[in-house]
């Protein structure tokens, strides 16, 4: 019975496998071909390099990477030049977070407002911007709002009983334009 059971399994299965892969006939199709008339606008779209700060570039030679690393190896991304050989093109960089946070990746931010001392400072952050956007390179952070640390205010005011949490997010936090 279990031989039977199986055999009439797989001859159902090859079945069904074998009749997907007949072509349908185009008469019976009720699929219609639509021609595409517009082409994509290259300038819309951009090649990014995610880069994870710690690990990237050390500028003060502490064993970590910083901001001030990221800046000084921007030119191997791109250098702002057209008929450039040296460089890998990219138009965009994707920085994991760099906010403060006790772990090492950074995605249990503790203060949105703040740079993570052991990458920097806001100055050295600054610095970044205005470099990439000389090269034009875009620059988006990673915002792990879903994240945020135990030692946030945003999770201390959570755990007291704040019911209007989202109300202290807006206030508390202004979303600057990070996007070159």
């Amino acid at each position: 019975m279990k031989n039977k059971l199986l055999l009439l399994s797989v001859t159902l299965l090859a079945t069904c496998a074998l009749s997907a892969c007949q072509k349908a006939n185009s008469k019976d199709s009720s699929v219609k071909k639509v021609a595409v008339s517009q082409k994509v606008d290259r300038s819309l779209y951009r090649n990014f390099y995610e880069i994870f700060t710690s690990s990237f570039a050390d500028s003060n030679h502490d064993g970590e990477g910083d901001l001030n690393g990221v800046t000084q190896h921007l030119d191997y991304l791109n250098t702002g030049k057209s008929n450039s050989t040296t460089d890998l093109k990219v138009q965009g960089l994707w920085m994991t977070p760099i906010f403060a946070s006790p772990s090492y990746h950074g995605y249990d931010v503790t203060n949105y407002e703040k740079i993570n001392p052991k990458f920097g400072t806001m100055a050295d952050f600054e610095n970044l911007i205005a470099q990439a956007k000389k090269r034009g390179i875009a620059v988006i952070l990673d915002l792990p709002f879903n994240h945020t640390a135990t030692d946030n205010v945003w999770f201390q005011k959570a755990l007291a009983g704040d019911k209007n949490m989202w109300l202290i997010i807006i206030g508390q936090i202004q979303l600057k334009r990070v996007i070159v």
